[in-house]
């Protein structure tokens, strides 16, 4: 099964016509069935093909390097994803925290990440509310009552 998950990678990166959606499913499932390394070169590809990032499929990628306690792995994505400008959120740092439960220096990972953790559950909670980056709530209106 290995070498037919392989090779359908290799023929959609083969594929001109494949579009970002293809490669986001192609990711997602790689890394539920825990074939971690074919899921990285499907978001390489995607980058190579300089397609926009996934926050879906950078986190399918993300929980599989927390299942396999690859932390290391894990902060890797994570430093991908804020160069590629595609910003972590809470399911995206609690992974890669998850992954180094148990690991060498695992409170220290957790202690390095909890500021990004704090800042994307702000920036949800935020969204959730409709406030706008700059603090606002929607359309401030310039008359007051």
């Amino acid at each position: 099964m290995p070498a037919a998950k392989k090779q359908k990678l290799a023929e959609l990166g083969a594929c001109e016509r494949a579009d970002r959606e293809d490669f986001i499913k192609a990711t997602m499932e790689l890394s539920k069935g825990n074939k971690l390394t074919l899921a990285w070169q499907a978001l390489a590809t995607m980058g190579r093909r300089q397609m926009r990032p996934s926050l879906y499929a950078h986190n399918a990628l993300l929980e599989g390097y927390a299942r396999a306690q690859r932390w290391d792995q894990g902060l890797r994505l994570l430093l991908r994803m804020q160069q590629f400008g595609l910003e972590p959120d809470e399911r995206s740092v609690a992974a890669v925290i998850r992954a180094g439960v148990g690991s060498p220096g695992s409170s220290k990972l957790a202690e390095a990440l909890l500021p990004q953790l704090t800042a994307a559950a702000r920036r949800s909670q935020a969204a959730a509310a409709g406030v706008d980056g700059d603090g606002t709530y929607g359309e401030a209106s310039s008359s007051s009552s």
